[in-house]
């Protein structure tokens, strides 16, 4: 039987993770966002 907690533990431990990299890709880009959008840019 798989706990339900060590399950949440590793869900938000990959989501903290893909934030960081999320992190990441914005401080390199510029990105506005928008409902409709998701426009990035690579700040030069």
């Amino acid at each position: 039987k798989v706990s339900f907690e060590k399950m949440f533990d590793k869900l938000v431990i990959i989501f903290i993770s893909n934030f960081n990299n999320f992190i990441k890709v914005s401080n390199k880009y510029s990105c506005t966002f928008s409902f409709t959008s998701n426009v990035c840019f690579q700040t030069l």
